[in-house]
């Protein structure tokens, strides 16, 4: 008949350790530079006769890095896609995708110290990026 599967995939840092240090700079306890504190997987997926159609999600965690005179923090935006998979015969599969369906911006912020981090604040530059939604369409088989 058909087949329905249902996908969660979760990290976290703690697995590794605390996942934060006291930083040498300002004396306060953060996060560990470039280091992914957590991301969240998952997908379903049904396969019937003809027709297999599903959705996968994927957000991460805040990315930091702490340099000499700066922070530098990025947020990968959130992604939920969809597909739909058509066989055609003599093991050729059509697929049509559409890729980041929430059209979640990705964010960034750049904190500046002067004359470095054990300095006062400087400035900072605040980033916004709309990767927008996309669509694939694909074959796959033996040819």
């Amino acid at each position: 008949m058909g087949h329905a599967e249902l996908k969660i995939h979760t990290t976290d840092g703690t697995e590794q350790g605390t996942g934060h240090n006291t930083g040498h700079a300002q004396g306060a306890t953060r996060g560990i530079s470039e280091f992914q504190d957590w991301q969240l997987a998952a997908g379903f997926r049904q396969d019937l006769p003809r027709l297999s159609w599903g959705l996968d999600y994927t957000q991460k965690a805040v990315l930091s890095s702490y340099l000499l005179k700066e922070i530098d923090r990025e947020r990968v935006s959130p992604s939920l896609d969809a597909f739909v998979e058509l066989s055609v015969g003599r093991g050729v599969r059509l697929r049509l995708a559409a890729v980041s369906l929430l059209g979640q911006p990705e964010l960034r912020d750049r904190l500046f110290y002067a004359p470095d981090r054990r300095g006062a604040f400087d400035h900072a530059e605040l980033g916004e990026r709309h990767p927008g939604t996309w669509y694939q369409l694909s074959i796959s088989g033996n040819f």
